[in-house]
């Protein structure tokens, strides 16, 4: 263990680029632990917990690379530290700052990163990251392609979750990495845990893969998102259909030369939902943390155990109400059931929906973006349907 540190050792930070998001305040007994400094670009107020620290981003079109920058290479203001805790806005720490670095870093490690809890392979990681169309599917191909031909033991390597970063600062071989790590991020995807791997076989630093689950750990817990805004639709996603057809390919290539079978189920059915206002947005694998999805109101006239489908689930993190999805069934009797649904939107992009147990008439289902077939969901995990989407007349 390393000796007990002095707090004004310590920075914990953040980064907010373009107003993305809400500032989280962290819990009381953390606070007085560190120094805790939010950088942003807004004119933003502090609170109990962080100090803000105005800056210009370092690519004004392109928030996400901003944020990166700072998340990856940090800002020269924390030099004058020993320490430095990089955690997502979404992550709310449960444990002083000095004690993290005691429990993560030790004597031996000068930089700690998370393992992936719920992902087994880099290679999984690019494929949820197309599946949920949460970059240029081109930027992921091209990068997937690279990786299998100059580092293929990089994709079969378990990921890393980047919403915590411990170092020590001024380490030589830990800066070599973030630069790798940041080189990465500019000419590949913006999705950083893609390209940690890879950055870590580029130094010797000498880095610890905690094994801490990533929703909850002896040190946080996680997420814990307040306004955020961005949303990504169904029909953006649709435009990069035929180039997540080449990801998912590749991801099928690198299964097949492993041995390994894709879950989708062959055996599918279309029906269509006529409504403009359907979009999704990826969430956590944490019941009721957030994401949203929103229906108009559809009528299913082929789909026999289905009437009609409306609703939406909104962001349900800091006590606010779950949403819900109405479901309508044919049975029993001619007039049908309405039913409202429990959901959760799982860390691989689908939505589980699960009956309340007041209502107990048909078997949980599960809805998810498929690269390959758009929106589908099964009512029994095996047979899948797919759902067409058209827009409505005005």
């Amino acid at each position: 263990m390393v000796p007990m540190i002095d707090s004004k050792k310590i920075c914990v930070y953040t980064c907010i680029i373009g107003g993305y998001e809400i500032l989280n305040e962290q819990p009381e007994n953390v606070r007085q632990s560190a120094d805790f400094l939010c950088f942003t670009d807004t004119d933003m107020q502090g609170n109990d917990t962080w100090r803000p620290v105005k800056i210009e981003p370092a690519f004004p079109e392109d928030h996400t690379r901003s944020q990166r920058s700072i998340k990856i290479l940090q800002h020269p203001a924390l030099t004058e530290y020993e320490y430095s805790i990089y955690i997502d806005n979404s992550v709310i720490l449960s444990v002083a700052a000095s004690e993290i670095i005691q429990i993560c870093l030790k004597e031996q490690f000068d930089l700690a990163v998370c393992r992936h809890s719920f992902r087994e392979r880099v290679v999984d990681e690019f494929q949820a990251v197309s599946d949920l169309a949460y970059d240029d599917q081109k930027d992921l191909l091209r990068q997937l392609e690279a990786y299998a031909t100059y580092a293929p033991k990089v994709l079969s390597e378990s990921p890393h979750w980047c919403g915590i970063i411990i170092r020590r600062q001024n380490v030589e071989a830990v800066e070599q990495l973030m630069k790798v790590w940041f080189q990465q991020v500019l000419l590949h995807s913006r999705r950083d845990q893609l390209s940690f791997n890879f950055a870590a076989t580029k130094s010797p630093a000498r880095l610890i893969s905690l094994e801490f689950n990533n929703n909850q750990s002896p040190i946080h817990s996680w997420p814990y998102a307040k306004g955020r805004r961005k949303t990504v639709t169904l029909v953006d996603m649709a435009r990069e259909i035929e180039d997540a057809k080449a990801v998912s390919a590749l991801v099928n290539a690198i299964d097949n030369s492993e041995g390994r079978q894709r879950r989708l189920a062959p055996d599918e059915e279309s029906m269509r939902l006529p409504c403009s206002s359907l979009h999704l947005q990826a969430g956590s694998n944490q019941v009721g943390a957030g994401g949203q999805i929103a229906f108009g109101v559809a009528e299913f006239p082929d789909f026999a155990p289905m009437a009609s489908i409306s609703g939406s689930l909104v962001n349900a993190a800091e006590g606010e109400t779950q949403g819900s999805i109405l479901f309508q069934t044919r049975a029993p009797g001619s007039s049908g059931q309405r039913l409202i649904e429990r959901m959760r939107i799982n860390a691989g992009g689908s939505v589980t929906l699960s009956t309340l147990p007041a209502h107990d008439p048909v078997a949980p289902g599960t809805l998810r973006f498929d690269p390959d077939h758009g929106l589908v969901i099964s009512l029994d995990g095996k047979k899948w349907l797919k759902v067409v989407t058209e827009e409505l007349e005005q």
